[in-house]
């Protein structure tokens, strides 16, 4: 890991307490989130509901020492328009794409597990999760010698990914996201911010396969990728949560930070039957990412302890090495020698269940 890189991390880490710090002014003082009681034990606060709509405390029941939040995400992962096959029109000579990377993208459930601890009545510390591994896809393309990939270059320095029968495009994803933070309630609102630091992993593989001849169905070649990426960084946060009945309410999440990646990208082109190979390459880059995340959704209350929660997510993860954007259809020296990195979109609906003890 360079120098770079690690100054980089520590820089944003320390900005990022240094301004939660600036913020909350005796963080651990004992007082009261609303002038009207000293604690969330008071009975009063803990009349149905009062607790949410006040904001004093973290779950549903003020006396709560233990809460915590277990939900499914179903992430829409989106892909690159990174066209991938073309077919060539004997008559005019065209070659349209019909299979760009984009066209991978599909949805999966994924765990979401939050674990909070209240240190007063206006403190907190939480660790939460997030993941999946692994997303696998892929699409078959059947030709009849007409398959091939975009690049002059490459499609005469190679065999057999050009005029093919049939080409396979498969992926596979790895998404890792852990942080723990410190949340405190803002006196008299029903807000409340966070800071902390977070941790995530999005390792993505990417395979073209190309078979020449489907009278030979054995005979075929592999272009593979493998990229990887590693953030750490510290982040800030706001959130709200607004009673609307008894049993109904809305709530609000918004997490921002300054990340440093350690990215890198590994590529190999095999062709002839895959016994003869043009690239094998690996690549890294440090670069400063921007991550955010939002989430917004409401619960139904179930029992005292007990509540149904859903909503919709958004998160995006800047400066991020995917896969298929390694893709290079040159055919020189310097082919592959670089990590190109992009933003990564991920949306999703998610539902789930909160409790407190």
């Amino acid at each position: 890991m360079s120098r770079h890189f690690r100054l980089n991390y520590k820089t944003v880490f320390l900005m990022a307490v240094f301004s939660f710090l600036l913020i909350n002014q005796h963080v651990f003082a004992q007082q009261p989130c609303w002038p009207n009681f000293t604690t969330c034990d008071v009975p009063t606060a803990c009349e149905p509901d009062v607790g949410r709509q006040t904001g004093c405390s973290f779950a549903n029941s003020c006396d709560s020492l233990i809460y915590g939040q277990a939900d499914a995400v179903f992430w829409t992962l989106g892909g690159s328009n990174r066209a991938l096959i073309q077919r060539f029109d004997f008559r005019t000579g065209d070659t349209p794409t019909v299979f760009t990377a984009d066209d991978l993208r599909s949805t999966r459930a994924t765990p979401r597990i939050l674990l909070g601890l209240n240190l007063t009545p206006c403190f907190a510390v939480e660790g939460q999760y997030n993941g999946f591994s692994p997303w696998k896809s892929s699409r078959t393309f059947i030709g009849d010698g007409d398959l091939l990939t975009p690049g002059t270059a490459f499609q005469a320095g190679t065999n057999d990914y050009f005029m093919a029968d049939r080409m396979i495009v498969s992926a596979e994803t790895i998404f890792h996201s852990a942080e723990i933070n410190l949340v405190r309630k803002i006196k008299e609102t029903h807000l409340s911010t966070l800071a902390g630091f977070r941790y995530i992993n999005f390792d993505e593989k990417f395979g073209l396969n190309s078979t020449p001849n489907m009278q030979v169905p054995d005979y075929s070649s592999d272009y593979l990728i493998h990229a990887k990426n590693d953030l750490y960084g510290g982040q800030l946060g706001l959130k709200w949560t607004q009673g609307l009945s008894e049993r109904f309410g809305l709530n609000f999440v918004g997490k921002a930070g300054i990340y440093g990646n350690n990215a890198r990208q590994a590529t190999w082109l095999r062709d002839d039957n895959n016994t003869f190979e043009h690239r094998n390459v690996s690549v890294k880059k440090n670069a400063t990412a921007f991550v955010g995340e939002l989430n917004l959704g409401g619960y139904f209350r179930i029992t005292e302890g007990l509540s149904f929660i859903g909503g919709y997510n958004l998160m995006w993860v800047g400066d991020t090495a995917r896969a298929a954007d390694q893709l290079d259809f040159t055919f020189d020296a310097n082919s592959s020698h670089f990590v190109a990195t992009d933003t990564l979109f991920m949306h999703g609906a998610n539902v789930g269940l909160e409790w407190n003890f």
